[in-house]
């Protein structure tokens, strides 16, 4: 059986939410990085500790040999996560910039384990998700080096308003993600047109994603050599005061 396929090429059903919706929007084409995806089936079919250690030694070697040595960045993307009823923002893991052996399972390990935290087992009890009923899948992606990076939001999560709101910083962005770093912030509002070539150019993605996918998003995005690449996006819930918004991505 073989658990490590390339996004474009898995099955849907075996690859979690967040893998799913970036399989669609490359498929519309949207920029999304090189991605592969440790399906499913991997977490369903290995449970003993030497079982998931001696196949996940050849999951890492086709790694090394996908990506021909480059970083990598490992995300969790499980069955449950990224709905349109339920983000599962911020509960399951998310690891940049990864090249040596140990680093990439170790993240691989920690995804899996984020999957049953403590965390995202009361998240999933508040919203009614068995967990028992769901999986997760690994989203590995090439990592980005952007020269700027952040996320939008299609609609403005302070006030509701109908405005795109972003917030951005040199480089990676992690910090904007984390809340940790002071981003640079604008608001886009119905009908603006942007001067900067590359906002306009975030924006009208941004709001084709919106459409294809049919529900507001947080989208992270990275900025490289004047291309727009998505790395990952996340709903974005209105229903609920969000207090904490700028850890929506998880």
């Amino acid at each position: 059986m073989t658990f490590f396929q390339e996004l474009k090429k898995a099955e849907d059903d075996k690859i979690g939410k967040k893998a799913l919706h970036l399989k669609i929007l490359e498929g519309k084409g949207i920029n999304i990085p090189k991605s592969f995806v440790i399906t499913t089936d991997f977490q369903e079919n290995y449970h003993d500790k030497i079982s998931i250690n001696k196949e996940l030694n050849n999951i890492i070697s086709l790694i090394e040999k996908e990506f021909n040595g480059r970083s990598v960045v490992i995300r969790s993307s499980a069955t449950c996560e990224d709905s349109q009823f339920f983000s599962f923002a911020g509960q399951y893991s998310s690891f940049l910039d990864l090249k040596e052996r140990k680093e990439i399972k170790k993240a691989i390990l920690m995804c899996y384990s984020s999957f049953k935290s403590k965390n995202a087992i009361t998240y999933s009890e508040i919203h009614g998700i068995d967990l028992a009923n769901e999986r997760i899948a690994i989203l590995v992606q090439e990592f980005i080096p952007a020269v700027k990076a952040g996320i939008l939001f299609t609609i403005n999560p302070v006030n509701g308003e109908d405005q795109m709101l972003i917030e951005f910083s040199d480089g990676l962005g992690a910090g904007v993600v984390s809340g940790e770093k002071k981003p640079i912030t604008l608001i886009i509002g119905p009908g603006e047109q942007p001067k900067e070539h590359w906002i306009n150019n975030l924006c009208q993605q941004s709001f084709f994603i919106k459409d294809v996918l049919g529900f507001h998003q947080d989208i992270e995005w990275g900025l490289i050599n004047d291309d727009i690449y998505i790395n990952q996006e996340t709903l974005q819930r209105l229903k609920i005061i969000i207090i904490s918004w700028r850890y929506q991505l998880g």
